[in-house]
């Protein structure tokens, strides 16, 4: 059907496209600003077309309410580094860095390190903190993980990096 007939619109410059790979799976793909004002391409994958139509949806939603996205896909280890370097050394006092540091080194890079942080849950946290709890580590030692891992996560909202702070939604004894 030619693209002038009655009852076929063209997409809109900025309205994404959606399509069907050979595997099966379902890609929507738009443009969005990045934090640094870079234009990227922003993928989303479905397992039919609804789905897909959705989660593009949901991200040009957050892209049109100026919401950022990342330049990079930060994984939960590498922020927390790049955090403890370039804002916990700069502004707090020595021994709350180290302590800090201790924290991430020790407990948080082993178990969520390798999580991305866009996808990281209420759920992940919490299974992790309960884990600790399991493992005999004391109520308050897992207080200051949490509280360690919320200060991240609240610079990363900041940033625009996330939307939220999950570590603020785990609850503990």
């Amino acid at each position: 059907m030619p693209a002038n007939q009655p009852g076929r619109r063209r997409r809109l410059n900025g309205d994404g496209s959606v399509y069907k790979r050979q595997d099966g799976y379902w890609v929507g793909a738009f443009y969005a600003r990045t934090t640094s004002g870079a234009s990227k391409r922003v993928v989303v994958y479905g397992s039919n077309l609804d789905e897909a139509r959705d989660k593009l949806g949901k991200a040009q939603y957050q892209a049109r309410a100026g919401v950022p996205v990342p330049d990079q896909p930060w994984r939960l280890g590498e922020y927390l580094d790049y955090w403890l370097e370039n804002f916990v050394k700069r502004t707090r006092r020595p021994a709350t860095y180290a302590l800090y540091e201790m924290n991430i080194r020790l407990y948080l890079k082993p178990g969520l390190g390798g999580r991305k942080l866009t996808s990281l849950s209420v759920a992940d946290v919490q299974w992790f903190l309960g884990q600790r709890l399991e493992k005999g580590d004391s109520v308050r030692k897992v207080q200051v993980m949490r509280t360690v891992l919320s200060s991240a996560l609240t610079r990363a909202v900041r940033e625009e990096l996330i939307g939220r702070n999950v570590a603020r939604l785990v609850e503990l004894p």
